[in-house]
């Protein structure tokens, strides 16, 4: 154990703390753009590439756009529509993008008379995104929404059908999938709540980390009657199995518990977008930790500004540091244009360090109908924008540069920050290293203080 008895640098501190989350960005445009697109309906982003559904465009049936981040600049690098061509079908409704795997679900796509949905399978490949793969419910129903939500990790991935019947009208299924060697995705296995529920629509949202799921039932009875909730499933020894159930405390009915979620290694973040702890329908965001086998409700987020009907928690994000919350019905300036507010999630505290609101906002433009973010970048998006053309719709891409200076991540720099330092370096914890080497060693206090003079 090494310890810092006496550091002997002069320190030229700030006299002004400074925010943590430093944003910039650019919208992600498209050629055309037209009343009624609804573009950004739908997000997902991986590294350097974005995709975006917008869902109103190809006959109502919805385009896919596909960004990747190359000379400095995002470039629109594809526009996918519907292999079948057909109207009505809401491709772009689920979304999920994993490197150069990409699923679009097609919640109200035919198979053959029916309209059970379907996903599309994409690989790139050289260049192109080609069409690889159609998944579909082995025993279609009309109206089940297949594709409503979709979720990879590396060779195993997860596709909602939240009106899937299967004797109990509209209770929901979840679909789980795993790539063979041929590079061919298998169907593994269907999962259903244990005990479903009439218009319980268990698997709006879903999402997967190798062995775990987590699969939200908005209409599920939780603390209340169709309060909502959220299943946790694991796989042992090849099966499936329910593991947990969570459920907030204070619940009431219609709080849409699971309306989204976002899981990051042990923990996942949960929206209610009508919860009303801080105000009618204004909103709640749950965060669960499984550090001992149990799942532990550890902050229950709220909106800076709670407002009547803001209904922050309608789309949720978590990375290792933020998370970001999405609060579409919000109202700035006088304009329910939407906002997404950023909380650090590195210490206990979980701070909010950034309310973003639309620069031009348009009255119910929805800004946060939709949000995704690691460490590094956000996206999100207004999908019922007017600015060109009615519900038209936006999306934008921002940089988060935590600062390495906010090692106690309160989301301020301030002189405590020095203090939060040595305890890192005393115990080699990782906000120790300041200058990148991956190394923790005495140098790193002199980055320490440039970090902290530079803010951020």
């Amino acid at each position: 154990m090494k310890d810092i008895v006496q550091l002997g640098i002069s320190i030229s501190l700030l006299l002004q703390a400074s925010t943590a989350l430093c944003q910039g960005g650019s919208e992600l445009t498209r050629p055309n753009p037209a009343a009624d697109d609804l573009f950004g309906a739908t997000l997902a982003h991986d590294g350097d590439r974005i995709a975006v559904g917008s869902r109103g465009t190809a006959g109502d049936s919805g385009t896919l756009h596909l960004y990747d981040f190359l000379n400095n600049a995002w470039d629109l690098s594809a526009s996918i529509t519907i292999p079948t061509g057909e109207s009505g079908a809401r491709f772009s409704d689920g979304l999920a993008l994993d490197g150069d795997t990409l699923f679009v679900g097609a919640s109200l796509a035919n198979v053959g008379s029916l309209n059970a949905g379907r996903v599309f399978v994409y690989e790139r490949i050289g260049d192109n995104w080609i069409h690889t793969q159609t998944l579909e419910d082995p025993e279609p129903q009309e109206e089940a929404w297949f594709g409503v939500s979709c979720a990879i990790d590396g060779d195993v991935a997860v596709v909602g059908s939240r009106e899937d019947a299967d004797g109990i009208n509209r209770s929901g299924s979840v679909f789980v999938y795993r790539k063979d060697l041929s590079g061919t995705w298998q169907f593994e296995a269907k999962l259903r709540a244990e005990t479903p529920k009439t218009f319980g629509f268990f698997g709006h949202a879903v999402d997967i980390q190798g062995d775990r799921l987590v699969v939200g039932s908005i209409f599920g009875n939780g603390g209340a009657f169709e309060s909502g909730t959220v299943r946790v499933f694991e796989r042992f020894n090849g099966f499936w199995f329910q593991t947990a159930k969570l459920i907030p405390p204070g619940q009431n009915g219609n709080d849409f518990f699971g309306i989204d979620l976002s899981m990051k290694d042990n923990r996942v973040l949960i929206g209610a977008r009508k919860n009303d702890s801080f105000g009618p329908d204004s909103g709640a965001a749950y965060l669960f930790e499984n550090t001992t086998g149990t799942w532990t409700l550890i902050n229950t987020f709220g909106p800076s500004e709670p407002q009547l009907s803001g209904e922050f928690g309608n789309k949720v994000s978590l990375s290792d540091s933020f998370a970001a919350i999405g609060a579409w019905s919000t109202v700035h300036n006088d304009v329910r244009g939407g906002a997404c507010e950023i909380f650090s999630v590195r210490n206990d505290t979980f701070p909010s360090v950034k309310v973003i609101h639309p620069d031009q906002p348009t009255q119910f433009g929805s800004l946060g109908h939709d949000v995704d973010l690691d460490d590094s970048r956000l996206v999100l998006a207004a999908y019922e924008d007017d600015f060109y053309g009615n519900e038209a719709g936006k999306a934008w891409e921002m940089s988060l540069q935590g600062c390495l200076a906010d090692v106690n991540g309160d989301g301020m720099v301030t002189p405590t920050d020095f203090t939060a330092w040595v305890s890192a370096f005393n115990s080699n914890a990782p906000e120790c290293d300041q200058n990148g080497d991956g190394m923790c060693t005495p140098t790193d206090f002199t980055a320490w203080v440039g970090n902290y003079n530079a803010g951020c």
